[in-house]
């Protein structure tokens, strides 16, 4: 897929943290996540995530940085050989705002403007990123606050705490999906994709992705007994005679063998994953998964499957 989204990677970053999936009582988890042992290291894990992600498609950009520096928890900084550009992200935890809200904190405010300085002026940063990763509702007034005194540092952005949980939730593989869908999102070729399946439900498209990728790996049949196992893997059973009757009209071909499995009459959607599965070397297991977020199924409907892969993105740290 071509890049047709020209933005840099700071606006990247900005998109990324300006999701919001959260609720406010689902920022009640950020109560046990401490600064150091917890937040750091997964928003710096994180941003070099996107990093990656960005470079994937050959966009020549160089000297780039991850780390801690002053006023910021996490500087990235871009040279793309005519221009550069810079971010910071300085988050604050749940412990450190509640103990400036009991007062116990008196000069959190002065460290926080001294920390914009530090970035702005001293690290020369175009972008200074405040995230607040605490309980929306138990420091709401505490949040308006924060708002209202960096509401004229007009290189502040503040991310309050249910954009701050999605950025810290988001998985790796997802990352990486949400990049390509931003990166490409005028490209003809995944606009022709999801053209091929706008008429499909979310159930109906993870089923018509599993057969496809099952095609164009060499088997391109599959039996009644077959495609029965698989939708009740996908706890689809009781929509299993819809879900076939809709793909019987479009993928799906009966014969005496049982089905064969008509991918040439999705050639955009066999695009999309050859580029992929090139582009970020994903096995066929998790494929499915980044594919439905490129092809911008609802993210709704994938937060379910987000909490399946906690377990992926624990082995995959593992292996790192």
């Amino acid at each position: 897929m071509f890049l047709s989204n020209r933005i840099g990677p700071i606006e990247l970053l900005s998109e990324f943290l300006d999701f919001d999936r959260a609720s406010d009582e689902d920022t009640a988890k950020f109560r046990k996540l401490t600064h150091n042992r917890d937040l750091c290291p997964r928003f710096r894990r994180s941003c070099k995530r996107i990093v990656d992600a960005y470079l994937s498609h050959n966009i020549e950009v160089h000297d780039i940085q991850s780390m801690k520096d002053r006023g910021s928890d996490v500087i990235l900084r871009f040279n793309d050989g005519s221009d550069q550009s810079s971010a910071g992200l300085q988050i604050k935890s749940y412990r450190e705002i509640s103990k400036w809200l009991k007062k116990q904190e008196p000069e959190f405010v002065n460290k926080l403007r001294s920390q914009y300085t530090q970035a702005i002026e001293e690290a020369r940063l175009d972008k200074w990123y405040l995230v607040l990763c605490t309980d929306a509702d138990a420091h709401i007034d505490g949040i308006r606050l924060l708002c209202s005194i960096f509401d004229g540092y007009h290189k502040c952005k503040i991310i309050p705490p249910r954009q701050a949980l999605t950025f810290y939730e988001f998985s790796s593989w997802e990352i990486d999906a949400t990049a390509t869908r931003i990166l490409c999102r005028g490209d003809r070729v995944l606009a022709d994709a999801k053209n091929e399946i706008e008429n499909f439900s979310y159930e109906e498209i993870k089923t018509l992705l599993r057969l496809t990728i099952r095609a164009l790996n060499g088997e391109a049949t599959i039996s009644d007994t077959e495609i029965t196992d698989l939708l009740m893997d996908e706890e689809t059973a009781d929509q299993a005679a819809e879900i076939v009757g809709k793909l019987e009209q479009n993928l799906l071909e009966l014969t005496d063998a049982g089905y064969a499995i008509q991918m040439n009459r999705f050639p955009a959607v066999c695009a999309v994953y050859y580029d992929l599965k090139v582009r970020y070397r994903i096995s066929d297991q998790d494929i499915v998964r980044y594919m439905q977020v490129v092809l911008s199924a609802s993210r709704a409907d994938i937060e379910d499957d987000m909490d399946e892969d906690d377990d992926w993105e624990e082995e995959e740290d593992e292996e790192k």
